[in-house]
């Protein structure tokens, strides 16, 4: 689970380089009290499920992920954005860019 507990009052978030179970590095902005992206990359082969609580379903890399959880295979080093069916996905890089 991608920020499953996050407090009500924290409507503004932005997380770089999280360290996270499966040798996984995670960056994730919360606007308006919504997760609207994560980026997860992996530093070395893993297989992950993940449910990243981001509304109705999420965008893997621009396509649809059915479903409340993804499972995701990762080579070593590569990255995906994980974002809102209703979001833009060149923004939500964008921001994420920023953050880390």
């Amino acid at each position: 689970h991608v920020l499953p507990a996050l407090p009500r009052d924290w409507r503004e978030l932005d997380i770089a380089g999280m360290r996270a179970e499966g040798a996984l590095c995670v960056d994730a902005a919360v606007r308006d009290g919504r997760v609207i992206a994560v980026r997860l990359r992996a530093d070395q082969p893993v297989r992950v499920r993940v449910a990243p609580h981001l509304g109705d379903g999420c965008l893997v890399d621009g396509r649809p992920c059915p479903g409340a959880v993804c499972e995701l295979d990762f080579v070593a080093g590569q990255a995906v954005l994980l974002t809102r069916r209703d979001g833009d996905p060149v923004a939500a890089a964008t921001l994420l860019d920023a953050v880390g």
